[in-house]
């Protein structure tokens, strides 16, 4: 969900702000999330040669299958490094809080449940 632009001003303030108090931890967040970027595009250009190399295989008479299994390999790595630099990704997210129900759904709830307790329930 994008920011709205408040949000977005809020976000460069607080950055502007860090890079001022403390630039040696600004430089590092900078360039750890630069790293993250680039072995993504990275793993989707290999990905793609990969693929390419697949159906170039399919061209190539005499070499299908061990071309075939070059490119499977490519492919297969490139899958591996872009996973694990997405789950390296997740790690350092802070995990989301999930909005609390209206109170009302929660009353609600809660008469359900004592229902059924109850033994009023079918």
């Amino acid at each position: 969900m994008p920011l709205s632009e408040h949000e977005q001003r809020i976000l460069d303030e607080i950055e502007r702000r860090l890079a001022a108090d403390d630039p040696k931890f600004a430089r590092h967040a900078r360039a750890s999330k630069d790293r993250v970027s680039k072995r993504l595009r990275l793993s989707a250009v290999a990905f793609g040669a990969g693929l390419a190399l697949l159906i170039a295989a399919l061209f190539i008479q005499g070499a299908t299958v061990p071309l075939g299994l070059v490119a499977f390999g490519v492919m297969l790595f490139a899958v591996v490094v872009g996973t694990a630099t997405l789950k390296h990704l997740d790690r350092e997210r802070p995990p989301v809080a999930l909005p609390q129900p209206p109170a009302w759904f929660a009353r609600l709830e809660e008469r359900w449940r004592k229902r059924f307790e109850r033994g009023d329930g079918r």
